[in-house]
């Protein structure tokens, strides 16, 4: 009883101040969070606007359970901050939207098969770039 105390304590408390951290942002709550998202960015027939949400949305997201989780010792200032989170949702944003609407204006000129490959690839895009 004593261990499963200890392990649940650790999984909520930063392990540098031992503060609670809000448990959608925990790593233990990381993989039950992430099907809404996935399933927003993969929505048949989405549109850019989807696209632009969700990346948004995700990267988000990220920046939140990466603040909460973050090691507390290595101060960050607010600009370096906050232009990591510019940085990350520009790049998922622009490269989902941008292979969004170039799958887009394929339907028109090719088989719609093609279109939808490349579409079906833009959220996939857009988060590796915004990692990367």
């Amino acid at each position: 009883e004593l261990w499963r105390a200890k392990e649940l304590v650790e999984s909520r408390c930063h392990p540098d101040d031992g503060k609670k951290i809000l448990l959608p942002f925990c790593f233990a709550a990381y993989v039950p969070m992430q099907p809404v998202i996935i399933l927003g960015m993969l929505w048949p027939g989405g549109s850019v606007a989807n696209q632009v949400f969700w990346q948004w949305y995700n990267q988000s997201y990220n920046a939140m359970v990466w603040y909460h989780n973050k090691n507390k010792s290595s101060p960050l200032s607010n600009f370096d901050l906050f232009k990591s989170y510019f940085l990350a949702c520009a790049s998922g944003i622009g490269l989902s939207a941008g292979i969004q609407m170039w799958g887009e204006s394929m339907g028109a000129r090719r088989s719609s098969m093609a279109a939808t490959v490349v579409r079906s690839g833009a959220p996939f895009v857009g988060c590796v770039g915004a990692g990367w």
